[in-house]
């Protein structure tokens, strides 16, 4: 897409492949002139510039009321039937002694593992955080109650309790705390890694004894807000180390 202001003069193919649909015809005629550019100045008279003209039929019919516009006549090859001559450059047998080798540098920085892999290396047990308690949730946590007030008379107008659902499984908890460190250090590519990190931090560091992540006693306390804070909290500042 051609934008103001763009100015290269180097172009020398030009593929019209837009619907051109326009009455006006100022896409199609920026985008030849800028293939007729001259690239070089001041060169001997023989040396001949070249651009070739790839399109739809709406392009190419353009291009030939560009020819009748302008008193033109532009050389056409045809797909299939007409013969393509190829210019071929060649090194000069005479002169490669003359040549110049490209030297291999070697990378000033280099990662020696994948992200996966460093937070493979992760060592759960040694992360210093508080230790989660394996204790029923306040029931008052269990549930919020909705109130919705008129603006006007400031009357209130609806009252609702709903109970929060529990999650099922230790997954979910896992699954949900994963994605929230991936973003939180801006990582989202490498949930796969960071899960089963988070399910062993949970499974053997976070209640400060290894548990059983099946049993809804500990699921229950995987999902309180204090946990979810902990660990996403743990979690990216290991890895933003």
């Amino acid at each position: 897409m051609l934008r103001e202001g763009w100015d290269v003069q180097n172009v020398t193919v030009v593929v019209g492949l837009r619907p051109y649909t326009a009455k006006a015809n100022i896409l199609p005629e920026q985008a030849i002139g800028r293939g007729l550019r001259l690239m070089f100045r001041d060169v001997p008279a023989d040396f001949t510039e070249r651009v070739d003209i790839i399109g739809n039929k709406k392009f190419l019919d353009f291009v030939d009321d560009l020819e009748k516009l302008e008193d033109l006549k532009l050389d056409t090859f045809e797909v299939g039937k007409d013969k393509l001559h190829i210019a071929t450059i060649l090194p000069v047998e005479s002169r490669k002694e003359y040549d110049i080798g490209l030297p291999v540098l070697s990378p000033t920085l280099v990662r020696k593992k994948s992200l996966a892999e460093e937070i493979a290396t992760l060592d759960v047990m040694s992360f210093q955080t508080i230790l989660l308690p394996l204790s029923p949730d306040d029931p008052r946590a269990k549930t919020f109650r909705y109130e919705g007030w008129d603006i006007i008379t400031l009357k209130k107008e609806v009252e609702r309790e709903y109970t929060i659902p529990e999650p099922q499984t230790a997954q979910e908890v896992i699954g949900y705390y994963a994605r929230r460190i991936a973003e939180a250090v801006k990582l989202p590519s490498q949930f796969a890694a960071i899960a089963p990190k988070v399910r062993e931090f949970f499974e053997r560091k976070a209640f400060g004894q290894t548990v059983d992540l099946s049993d809804m006693t500990v699921v229950k306390a995987m999902s309180t807000p204090v946990a979810h804070y902990v660990c996403v909290d743990v979690f990216s500042k290991a890895l933003k180390k």
